[in-house]
Parts: C-alpha cells; structure tokens; sequence
C-alpha cells in the first residue's frame, strides 16, 4: 500500500517533492495562485509587451546540480533551453574577469590573475581574503560573523568591496553585507566557485522559468498521476476524526508536505499546530529584488550576456539579445532593493537607463518598460542563522519544504529543490517505520 501525501504549494520545493514522491505516494498538490512556480515562475499571461519573462530574472549555477537532476527526471536535456558560460565577473566600472579552462581551482585563481582594471598588488590580495575565508570554514559554524564585520577586521580595501565582495554577496545571498552571514558565504564561495570548475559555470534560460522547468514538471507529475489543484489555498489544519490522517482539501492524507513561501506557513499550521515554530518564523527577516525589463529601438551597448555595476544602481545587466530571448532587450536586477530610497516605476526605468548612458551617451530613451519587485523574494541569510525546528511538526506527519529549510545555502533554486527532494524521502521513511 502507498501513502497519501498532500503537498501544500507548487513552488520549486513542491514540485521537487512532488517528482520524488510520485512513484512511491499517491500525491495531492495544493496550490493557491493559478500557476505553479512560486516565487520563480514564468509571467505566462502577462498583458506586458515582453515575452518570456519571470517574477524576476533567475541565474542558475552549475552547482545547482539537483535542479538538473529535476528536469532530467523530466525527460528534459541539461541544456534545453539554457546558455552555459564559464564563471565570469564582466564590471562595466570595475573588476572584469572570467574563469579558464583548467581544473579547479586553478581556473579561478588564473582568471584573476590574467583580470583587467586591477593590479598584481589587488589580485594578490584577493587571494589572500579569498583563501582566508575558506581556511575560515574550520571555526565559522560556531563563530560566525557577519560579512562587513570580517572585511573591515581584515582592512579590505574599499575598492574590493565594492567590486567583488559586495556583489557577490548581494546576488548570492540577497543579504545587506552588515548581517549577512560569512559562514554562508563561505559556503557559498566553496562550493560555487572554488571546489568544481563546471560548479562554477553560469546557466541562463533562453526562455521563461514556467517553460524551463515549471511546464515539463508538472507535466510529468500529470502522467505519474498526481493531481495538481490550483487556486486552493490551505490554512489552519486539521486531525481527522481517527487522529491519525490530516484532512487536507476536504480529503484524508497520511503525511502533509508544506512547500509553501515561509511567511505563508504559520497560516497553514493554525494556531495549534504552529506553536513549535511560531516564533522561528516570526523572527525571519526578508529582502526584496527588483527586475527591471527594458526594451530599446537601437542594438545593446552591452558586450556580454551578463555584466554588472559596480558604482551603478543595476547590479547585474542581462543581454536577453544574446540570449536570443528577443531583441534589444536587457534585464536589470537589483538586490537587497528595499535599501535605496523608494522609487516608482518610472524612476527604476530612470536608474537603469542612466547606467546604460553611462556605456553609450547617445542610447535614447527605452521604447518599452517593466518593472518587477518581489518585496519578499528571500529569507536574508544572517548571522547564526538556524532552520526551523521540526521534530515536533515531524513526529506528528507534517514536514516543511523550502529554500529558508536548507541548513548550509542562501535562499537558492538549488536550495528548493535540495530541501524538497531531502523532504520527500524524510517523509515516505518515517511512514515505513511508523
């Protein structure tokens, strides 16, 4: 006999989940928008006039090896849809440089070495920093600190802050760098850059999220016979009669997954059976990103499919041109944006287009603009930061899915898809043993 397991949100965790236990469960996805994807999908029925665009654009890493192993349980080759470019770090105003050929980590400390823009004397003294902070991994798990606190007890210099620690921890963690955590970022720096070279490697969709991934999952999911409900929002649940099963949908389940955004999860619970991670939950703190699409009439003045600024407002440009996306069209995206001063629409779009100015005084103006924000696309990763306490939710067959449950990375796609996958087989053990 299989159990009957509901899964609660068709996020990245959900849908993980969902694949793992579809051929061991009979499974039930809730979700309460219209599409799947969470808080990375594709806008499919947007009324903009950009095609194939996403709550905000998405860089995906070599490293994130299970969100391949997802689609491939798909049926979807690795590189469908997607652009594989070596490491690189292409500053407009800064630190431009990309990784080489050779095996790691040789191929990050050559591309240093051989940068532009910086001297023997900075690239000598990244290095140091960089090794530093992986020597530092010995101590940080039970001595952590937050990223601006390491920089400045070591003297950085400003000049490397600004174009690459600052960077690096703004697009990786979406954290402010006085409370993010240097553990997370050494894990981060490790396993991201220094540990494999194809890691390291930078995977961009040549199309929408929703087709990349969302679409061929829940496509495979509907022939493994597991039945996706949209626009069905779940709150407050509750014992069935037996005290055993969960009544989830008006149906009795096993197990129930939880797989939803983190601040939707306490409503999910209800009061009683939230009690144990309440106050966890309530004392996560969020940051925004902000994506700004722009569309011109006249060819890019962006020389690589992905740069970014140091001293600018956009911190990374994407050339959606030479993503063969469509033409003339770039992303912009910003993190950690609840930190500049409020702005409306057309003052992102203002920003943005100074820091396209800046490459090519004449460019005129955008002939076509969208500006995104998710207010809370991530959990920050602060200092000593801890995964919800879930033996007591486990003991009881109720199991939590998502990025913020991932007890070493940010808040990732790979995080996602690890913790749902992690989530799955957690939960189809404890029922065999029960």
């Amino acid at each position: 006999m299989k159990p009957k397991i509901a899964i609660i949100g068709a996020g990245w965790a959900g849908l993980a989940a969902a694949a793992q236990l579809s051929s061991q469960a009979l499974v039930t996805v809730f979700e309460a928008s219209r599409q799947a994807g969470g808080r990375a999908r594709g806008l499919k029925n947007s009324n903009s006039d950009f095609v194939h665009i996403d709550n905000g654009q998405h860089l995906l890493l070599g490293a994130y090896e299970q969100v391949f192993r997802l689609r491939a349980m798909c049926g979807v080759d690795a590189e469908e849809h997607t652009v594989r470019l070596p490491s690189q770090w292409h500053l407009l105003d800064g630190l431009d440089f990309k990784t080489r050929h050779l095996p790691a980590p040789l191929h990050a400390l050559m591309g240093m070495l051989l940068a532009k823009s910086w001297t023997f004397a900075d690239k000598r003294r990244w290095l140091q920093d960089a090794y530093a902070l992986k020597r530092a991994q010995k101590w940080l798990p039970t001595h952590d600190t937050n990223v601006l606190a390491w920089l400045n007890s070591r003297q950085v210099p400003e000049k490397h802050i600004a174009e690459f620690w600052r960077p690096l921890v703004l697009a990786t963690m979406n954290t402010p760098l006085d409370v993010a955590s240097l553990h997370t970022l050494a894990v981060v720096l490790d396993d991201g850059l220094l540990n494999k070279r194809r890691a390291s490697d930078f995977c961009l969709a040549t199309t929408d999220l929703h087709t990349w991934l969302v679409e061929p999952v829940c496509r495979y999911l509907q022939q493994q016979g597991v039945n996706i409900r949209f626009q069905n929002r779940i709150t407050a649940l509750q014992k069935a009669a037996d005290g055993r099963h969960w009544v989830v949908g008006g149906e009795s389940f096993d197990r129930v997954v939880i797989a939803t955004a983190p601040y939707h999860v306490v409503d999910v619970l209800g009061e009683h059976y939230a009690t144990s991670v309440k106050t966890h939950f309530d004392q996560l703190s969020y940051s925004a990103i902000t994506t700004v699409y722009l569309r011109y009439d006249v060819p890019l003045p962006l020389p690589h499919t992905i740069q970014g600024t140091a001293y600018g407002c956009s911190q990374w440009l994407i050339n959606r041109d030479k993503l063969l996306i469509a033409k003339q069209e770039l992303a912009a995206v910003i993190s950690v944006s609840e930190t500049h001063a409020h702005k409306t629409p057309d003052e992102w779009v203002s920003a943005v287009h100074q820091d396209v100015l800046a490459l090519q005084a004449d460019m005129p103006l955008p002939t076509h603009s969208l500006v995104i924000t998710e207010k809370r696309a991530t959990v920050q990763a602060c200092v000593q930061r801890a995964v919800p306490p879930m033996a007591a939710l486990n003991k009881q067959g109720l199991y939590l899915a998502g990025d913020y449950c991932h007890p070493r990375y940010p808040a990732t796609l790979e995080g996602a898809v690890q913790s749902g996958f992690a989530t799955a087989s957690m939960c189809v053990a404890d029922w065999k043993n029960a």
